[in-house]
């Protein structure tokens, strides 16, 4: 088969690490791919060592017609048997571009769990019938698709996958934690996620600030784009020595190794979160909250801890407790690794692809 795959994403995200895994598989089956993405994306480095093709489109706006004529044109020279969109923007060029032609296949991945908006275009962006299928990371983002007018039949829930020869169950790494400055007898509280209000970065500090009033012993890391901006704030809070701002790093495996807990506090939008994900897959013990696509990734109880959305002392609270209950919560960890060993492994999401890719065809 041959696949063209267009995305707008610039810089790295999840999404961009599920881009490279399927491109990675998909070829490992003997299949072509044609990455269209912009001209500066960090994906044309992460994937120069495959034999995929690149060609480059900056895309600026949904419905960009420059973009659209340019993705219109390359669909003609190359002649796909599927053309498969990444992200929003993507989706949206995508579909201006193959009004009128004889398309092949459209598929659309859906990552976030936000609501779609109610206005004509984005009812035209999700209901249009050249869509052939969208494959959303998560049974809540197909409800959300649903919600907004997508009929089921035409969504097909694939789960985001983990790097088993990365993320696996190993004993803190000791240059992190000689990096960290972390003080003999001190337990780590993580978070993984670009930085957004709505990843909820803020909550987890807050919760921090109220955790460290009950225990001084404790450091929190935040991981991801962007997270140094929150400097001023943990100044603000007070707890500024007591909280490590890493930003943007490639070493995430021998991070996580270092955490007694990781968490997840956003507030919505989360379709599959790959923090806890990878977090599972290390047997690290997590807590959630209780919003989208977390809720069947920890399930509370039996994988993980599940609380309230923006509430940061019924976080502080939970983090306390599954601090000071360490073999209980190792348990849970256990079966979560079982559920992201059952669930999303690389084989699984790759060959889902492919099936969904040949039954189109």
């Amino acid at each position: 088969m041959k696949i063209i795959h267009v995305t707008n994403a610039v810089g790295w995200s999840g999404g961009c690490q599920q881009l490279t895994y399927l491109i990675e598989g998909l070829e490992a089956l003997g299949h072509q791919n044609i990455l269209v993405c912009p001209p500066r994306s960090e994906l044309l480095a992460r994937l120069s060592k495959t034999s995929a093709v690149f060609e480059t489109c900056s895309m600026f706006q949904d419905y960009d017609l420059f973009a659209a004529r340019r993705i219109r044109n390359l669909v003609k020279k190359y002649a796909p048997d599927i053309l498969h969109t990444h992200h929003a923007m993507a989706h949206a060029i995508s579909l201006v571009a193959l009004q009128g032609t004889h398309s092949p296949p459209l598929v659309v991945s859906r990552r976030v769990s936000f609501k779609m908006r109610n206005n004509i275009f984005s009812r035209w962006k999700y209901g249009s019938r050249r869509i052939q299928r969208y494959v959303a990371v998560s049974h809540a983002i197909k409800g959300t698709l649903i919600q907004g007018g997508v009929p089921a039949p035409r969504i097909q829930v694939i789960y985001s996958a983990y790097d088993a020869r990365n993320f696996f169950p190993q004993p803190p790494h000791p240059k992190i934690v000689a990096e960290l400055k972390i003080p003999n007898g001190f337990k780590i509280v993580g978070k993984l996620a670009n930085y957004s209000e709505w990843k909820g970065q803020k909550i987890f500090l807050e919760a921090a600030k109220i955790l460290l009033q009950i225990d001084k012993n404790l450091i929190f890391v935040l991981i991801g784009h962007n997270t140094e901006d929150l400097r001023e704030y943990c100044r603000d809070l007070g707890i500024a020595d007591s909280v490590r701002l890493l930003g943007f790093r490639k070493d995430v495996p021998h991070i996580l190794s270092t955490l007694n807990l990781s968490v997840n506090s956003a507030i919505e939008g989360e379709g599959l979160s790959g923090a806890l994900r990878e977090s599972l897959a290390m047997k690290i013990p997590v807590i959630a909250s209780d919003v989208s696509g977390n809720r069947e990734i920890v399930q509370n109880g039996n994988t993980g801890l599940l609380v309230p959305k923006n509430d940061p002392r019924i976080l502080a609270k939970k983090m306390e407790e599954a601090l000071n209950s360490e073999l209980a919560m190792k348990s849970l960890a256990n079966r979560g690794f079982q559920w992201v060993q059952e669930n999303c492994s690389l084989n699984t999401m790759v060959h889902q692809h492919r099936e969904l890719y040949k039954n189109l065809i």
